[in-house]
């Protein structure tokens, strides 16, 4: 479907120059750049190019209105220097450290006993994209900076649709068919639980891009504590989508078929990463889409 229409993003004008464009990079080089490269000049990525939507949280508290604790992870953005062309790659970097999921101070993130790290999962969530063949999800690295352990992926140049009017929220939407279906199937496998405007990115090229991937490859028991907040809000349950109980297309069920197929593949990949449980997960979602043939 044509997209032409939909507004472009700001994407920061001369300060985009200055940078490789990872739309224009594929996944290997940007995994190998991401491996080989040295971060430098890290900042607050609200030192960047483009405004960054303030975070809050829907926390469910028994039958009253959800609290909305404001809340803010600690992002870092730095620059990877490519020797081979002088140019530069942005990056994020999240480290494990500055993790906070809407909780008050003091308190601990609201991950159930023995789950993986989050910066894991946001590693994890890629890999799994990878084998889907949804290119849509950043490539995102574990690394060891100087700041601490944490994850790494491409600066992404477009905006949150939160930051966007609703007609252009609405349009991409109904235009990015196959993008909206990829997410909400993303999702599904994740278990995810915060898919909201603020980490779903409008690209300046019409793509929708999921990002902050960290609340994912959560048990089902435990996902159900937070069902206000998820799982998958933005995309499956979300009433202007209508996803939910509407048939798979045929591409999505080649893909979750392939997936089974590489089972192992997929488990030696994400063994260090996350837990057997986890992983299990991951699969006991796949047949259930696949027996079902539409989405959950």
């Amino acid at each position: 479907m044509e997209t032409k229409s939909i507004r472009p993003p700001e994407t920061g004008g001369e300060n985009q120059e200055k940078y490789l464009d990872p739309e224009t990079l594929d996944s290997q080089d940007l995994e190998r750049i991401l491996k080989e490269g040295q971060v430098i000049n890290i900042r607050p990525i609200e030192n960047g190019p483009q405004v960054v939507p303030d975070h809050t949280d829907r926390v469910l508290l028994g039958e009253i209105e959800p609290y909305m604790p404001e809340h803010k992870d600690i992002v870092e953005m730095g620059e990877i220097e490519i020797p081979e062309s002088g140019q530069k790659l942005l990056v994020v970097y999240k480290p494990e450290r500055g993790v906070n999921k809407g909780t008050m101070p003091g308190e601990p993130v609201p991950l159930p006993p023995n789950s993986s790290p989050y910066s894991h999962k946001e590693v994890a969530a890629w890999k799994v994209a990878r084998l889907l063949r949804i290119e849509s999800v950043p490539v995102v690295l574990r690394q060891d900076l100087p700041e601490g352990k944490g994850s790494l992926r491409p600066y992404i140049w477009g905006e949150p649709l939160e930051l966007l009017p609703s007609e252009v929220v609405d349009e991409a939407l109904n235009n990015r068919k196959e993008d909206v279906e990829n997410i909400a199937l993303f999702d599904y496998l994740l278990q995810t639980l915060d898919r909201r405007n603020s980490n779903i990115l409008l690209t300046k090229n019409h793509k929708l891009l999921p990002i902050d991937n960290s609340l994912t490859f959560i048990d089902e028991v435990y996902a159900l504590r937070f069902s206000v907040k998820g799982p998958r809000l933005r995309i499956a349950f979300d009433s202007e989508t209508h996803l939910k109980h509407t048939p798979l297309p045929e591409r999505l069920i080649t893909c979750l078929e392939n997936l089974l197929d590489q089972k192992a593949e997929l488990e030696e990949e994400l063994h260090e990463l996350l837990t057997k449980e986890e992983i299990s997960g991951i699969f006991e979602r796949t047949r259930a889409l696949l027996n079902a043939r539409t989405f959950l």
